[in-house]
């Protein structure tokens, strides 16, 4: 079973002005400095050999309101995007989980190890989907990768599995070719000879292996159907997650391979630059040397939302600020290790009737002892759990051992209304103390 630690999100956003692991300084390097020469060009022109070349300050305030408009719109627009294949990545590990819950409780098993191998076969491709679906999205065809070979097993000769062989991998490359190059390990290392083919216009149509384990996974259904060994709640209910998942998939490619228009991308680019190249002309008159500074601020905001919008627009990639597929992959693998290494929990008496079990917290009997008791005392149990929950809550900090309702058994045996003399003589006796504030 893994043990890994929980993928904390959050973790780098505690020191956000002084980390540069994520952010863009290293993609818009090139142009802040491109844009501070210039600057120094127009200033020193100005103050060393005195050409007068301010222009009104009406231009720039022109070009600066159409240039904010459509950055707004561009960020936005990459940001829903990422936002969205989130969200579907999140429907894609509900439908998982719940397929992998009726598969594994609610097919009946029979005293067989072949049984057993069947679900965890199917868990097993449970898992193999995510991570396809993963290298799907990257580009990354074939079955060869190391974290999904050992997953499909004999699978392969089920599944349609040429690669396509380029010299190259540009999808596993950064989109912006930075100054400075921050690297980050990836953390799935490909098998040798398995690269992808996103610029390739001339490559055939690569196999979709999530779509194709969504047919074995199908064919077990109908399977398990066929041999009546789950019923058809229980169908429709692993067909509406098989559905789900193919939902899901259709969706990531729709985000993946729409892009926004390059119209708009071209067209921002052009309003940037030349707002940026115009606007040492107006500023040089007032502020004089102070220009550098200013349009270095400039020339950083601008291109810096300019390139996260680049960068998040395909949220699949390796980019710091994709989304962490490789993280949310080992989430799914973790909880499914987790489901497969236990017992089905099938037999509800191995567990609730437990001496381990004691469902009432005003009482320290176990669910053995109260099932021989009579339905009376176990209902005034519930009115006790109620004022229990009551003062915990005004307490604030929990009841101890010693402040429990206590409640002594009666003795099982002897006729329903001896039964019900001692019940009442019992319920008499019962004894509450009084929590003590604690401060």
């Amino acid at each position: 079973m893994s043990s890994q630690k929980m993928y904390n999100p959050y973790k780098e956003q505690r020191y956000a002005l002084f980390t540069l692991h994520g952010s863009i300084v290293d993609d818009i390097f090139i142009g802040v400095m491109f844009s501070v020469a210039w600057s120094v060009l127009i200033t020193a022109l100005y103050e060393v050999l005195h050409i007068n070349l301010a222009i009104p300050a009406q231009i720039i305030t022109i070009l600066s309101f159409v240039a904010s408009l459509i950055l707004a719109f561009r960020t936005n627009t990459a940001y829903e995007r990422f936002i969205e294949a989130r969200r579907v990545w999140g429907t894609m590990t509900v439908a998982i989980r719940n397929l992998a819950r009726l598969a594994w409780i609610h097919s009946k098993e029979d005293p067989k190890v072949a049984d057993l191998i069947e679900k965890k076969t199917i868990i097993n491709l449970l898992l193999a989907y995510a991570i396809a679906t993963k290298h799907y999205l990257r580009y990354e065809f074939g079955t060869e990768h190391k974290d999904l070979k050992y997953l499909l097993g004999d699978f392969p000769s089920h599944i349609n599995t040429e690669l396509v062989q380029v010299d190259s991998a540009p999808a596993l490359r950064r989109r912006n070719l930075p100054f400075f190059h921050m690297s980050h390990p990836d953390n799935v290392r490909l098998v040798p000879k398995i690269a992808t083919a996103l610029e390739d216009n001339n490559q055939a149509t690569p196999d979709n292996i999530p779509l194709q384990i969504t047919f074995l996974i199908s064919a077990w259904i109908n399977h398990q159907t066929k041999a009546t060994r789950i019923d058809v709640p229980t169908t429709n209910g692993m067909m509406n997650a098989i559905n789900s998942m193919v939902e899901c998939l259709t969706t990531f490619e729709r985000i993946l391979r729409t892009p926004m228009p390059a119209a708009y991308s071209i067209q921002l680019a052009h309003t940037v630059w030349i707002y940026l190249i115009a606007l040492p002309f107006q500023l040089v008159s007032t502020f004089h040397w102070i220009t550098l500074v200013v349009v270095a601020i400039a020339a950083f905001t601008l291109l810096g939302f300019e390139a996260i919008g680049k960068e998040i627009e395909n949220p699949f990639g390796y980019d710091p600020n994709d989304m962490p597929l490789d993280d949310l992959c080992d989430v799914i693998r973790n909880e499914l290790e987790v489901l497969t290494s236990t017992t089905s929990p099938g037999n509800v008496e191995t567990w609730i009737f437990s001496k381990l079990n004691k469902p009432f917290h005003s009482s320290e009997f176990s669910a053995v002892e109260l099932k021989k008791q009579n339905v009376n005392l176990v209902r005034q149990l519930y009115v006790d759990d109620v004022n229990f929950a009551s003062k915990a809550k005004g307490n604030g900090h929990g009841l101890s051992h010693s402040e429990h309702t206590i409640i002594e058994l009666p003795v099982t045996g002897g006729t329903s209304e001896q039964a019900n003399e001692s019940e009442k003589a019992k319920a008499d006796e019962i004894k509450v103390n009084e929590p003590e504030l604690r401060h």
